[in-house]
């Protein structure tokens, strides 16, 4: 299995191997490393493992391909992220940069697109937008601020009824 590795066990009494005794042996570990590789057949024409051009163009279609798809799961996933956050969220510049950047360059440059589209996918600032919403910090912080708010608000009020005594006072005293 190409994957994860392999054993070839070759029972032979001789003390030393010719090449030929060899040629089964590698011809797997070719096979192998070729898969291993991305190329499609575990042999070409040759025989010798080294692969063609046709073979070498090929697997960078593939590549490039698989870049593509890469960036355009990961844009969309991204823009149904910003889709779903609460409009009271700024979706920050860096992020909409390397957005904007992975869509321009996704035709000439699918890799640098990938890289991008994945920069913003996991940019910092998005991931704590996420993790830590307004919410879960009225949640956090109510509790610790709620008895001092109550607390304010009666010193307020007591000081409110404290200067209309004081003005019923002076215009008592006024009319006098």
């Amino acid at each position: 299995m190409p994957e994860w590795g392999g054993v070839f066990q070759y029972d032979t009494n001789k003390t030393s191997l010719t090449t030929e005794d060899l040629k089964l042996p590698f011809g797997h570990f070719i096979a192998h490393l070729r898969k291993l590789l991305g190329f499609q057949s575990g042999k070409n024409l040759k025989g010798n493992g080294v692969p063609f051009p046709e073979e070498i163009a090929a697997l960078k279609e593939n590549r490039i391909r698989e870049c593509m798809h890469t960036t355009a799961s990961t844009l969309k996933g991204l823009r149904d992220l910003v889709d779903s956050l609460p409009s009271s969220l700024q979706v920050p510049t860096r992020v909409s940069d390397l957005y904007r950047s992975s869509v321009e360059n996704s035709a000439t440059n699918p890799f640098l697109s990938r890289r991008m589209s994945e920069l913003a996918f996991f940019d910092s600032e998005l991931v704590s937008m996420l993790y830590f919403p307004a919410e879960h910090t009225y949640a956090i912080y109510l509790p610790l601020l709620l008895p001092i708010a109550v607390t304010v608000l009666g010193a307020i009020r007591a000081e409110i009824r404290i200067r209309r005594k004081k003005r019923q006072l002076q215009s008592k005293r006024k009319a006098e």
